[in-house]
């Protein structure tokens, strides 16, 4: 089959229409399927009635060659998908006894016997093809209509992502051409938006035409993304761009594989055998939480003390009073202090501190405005950075965490290399 592949997602779920659950499946799918030189076209969520699944799909699939269906395939009743799709497409209810016999080996070494509900799991309409879930009970299936294509998935994100993976991106590269060609991805931090496009203005002169730039901002972090149309894939490559804006913004990058912060400061760490604990004030344990989201940072995380309250610096991390008297708790003297207890107490190579406040103080004075101090302690090699903060609580927290990690990434990576300018 050949020409251009048209993608919707429609993602069934009562909870995701009433607030109750985010629908983070959409944006992982979008991310998922353009890494690959495909586009997702249109994305759709609808309660968990068979009868709206059933209307939904039917409209999707006239403007589409393929309908990547999420959600309502579990073991309990307000799981219809199933039923809905066995009514679109026909057939009957089989048992697949692959997904069978690993529900039943999954009971057996729990210990405890397979309940009817869970039998269920393992039974799909005969019209289906299926898609074998390696991390969860309920499998993925695939039909075809008219040489269209839907699969339909859990809804659970890391199920979901394996199957998309595993599964749905190869079939979909066996019988469509893509979209794009395989899109490049930067990721840059402290710098804000419009010194990026100023310095790649002229930039865009040297770089064939054919390549298409998306600008993805948020918490002083930028995803920059290259793709070609597969039209013009043979004159104009996102490989060259690539290299071109990586040298433009070399001092910014964090990665070049679309990694995440945390991620980044993880292998670095790792790689350099280096160690890391946190004292954390006004974040409330944020950077902490983020260092730790990474599977495997017990290798390289010994640690963090959340001490919010002057009292908690001074019995946690041993903060003398008096120098809380002398230059307040938000100053790069208590920063250092923190930074400094923390790595002496953990025993790590690197200690982060952030003393501060992330929103306006209602009341105080000017200086209590959203602020804070930062300071990283490498080896007893100090660090320290002031920032301020302009937006709301919890997305001036979410700054302060990258600001963190991307400056312990670029001291561990390099410890004489300059802090770059407050974005």
């Amino acid at each position: 089959m050949e020409g251009d592949l048209r993608i919707a997602l429609l993602c069934a779920g009562t909870e995701l229409l009433t607030g109750h659950t985010l629908n983070t499946n959409a944006s992982e799918v979008g991310k998922m399927l353009i890494l690959e030189g495909f586009r997702l076209n249109h994305s759709a969520t609808v309660h968990d009635e068979a009868e709206e699944i059933c209307i939904c799909l039917g409209n999707l699939l006239k403007d589409h060659d393929a309908v990547i269906l999420t959600g309502g395939i579990g073991p309990t009743t307000d799981d219809v998908t199933k039923g809905a799709l066995l009514k679109f497409f026909g057939g009957k209810l089989v048992t697949d006894h692959r997904t069978f016999a690993k529900i039943e080996s999954w009971f057996r070494r729990s210990g405890r016997g397979m309940n009817p509900a869970m039998e269920e799991q393992a039974k799909v309409p005969d019209s289906c093809t299926v898609l074998p879930n390696d991390f969860g009970t309920a499998p993925g299936m695939m039909f075809r209509k008219d040489s269209k294509f839907v699969f339909a998935l859990p809804g659970v994100p890391q199920e979901m992502r394996i199957l998309v993976k595993n599964h749905v991106i190869p079939i979909l590269q066996k019988n469509f051409m893509p979209v794009f060609v395989k899109s490049r991805v930067l990721r840059v931090f402290g710098i804000p938006e419009s010194s990026v496009e100023m310095k790649l203005k002229d930039l865009r002169l040297q770089i064939e035409p054919g390549i298409r730039f998306s600008f993805l901002p948020g918490d002083g972090e930028i995803r920059i993304e290259m793709k070609a149309d597969a039209s013009t894939s043979e004159s104009a490559s996102p490989d060259e761009a690539h290299s071109l804006v990586r040298q433009a913004l070399d001092q910014y990058v964090f990665s070049e594989y679309d990694e995440s912060l945390e991620f980044v400061l993880g292998r670095v760490l790792r790689e350099k055998k280096l160690t890391v604990a946190t004292a954390e004030s006004c974040t409330g344990g944020a950077i902490a939480a983020k260092i730790v989201s990474v599977s495997g940072a017990s290798e390289y995380f010994k640690g963090g003390i959340v001490a919010y309250q002057d009292d908690m610096k001074m019995s946690s991390l041993g903060i003398r009073s008096e120098l809380i008297a002398k230059h307040t708790v938000v100053s790069p003297e208590i920063a250092v202090a923190m930074a400094k207890s923390v790595r002496l107490k953990s025993g790590a190579n690197l200690g982060i501190s952030i003393t501060g406040y992330m929103e306006n103080v209602s009341g105080e004075s000017e200086e209590a405005v959203a602020q804070a101090w930062f300071a990283w302690d490498f080896r007893g090699r100090i660090f320290t950075e002031h920032y301020r903060f302009h937006q709301d609580r919890g997305s001036n927290i979410r700054r302060a965490v990258n600001i963190a990690l991307f400056v312990a990434g670029r001291i561990a990576m390099k410890p004489e290399s300059q802090i770059v300018e407050n974005a």
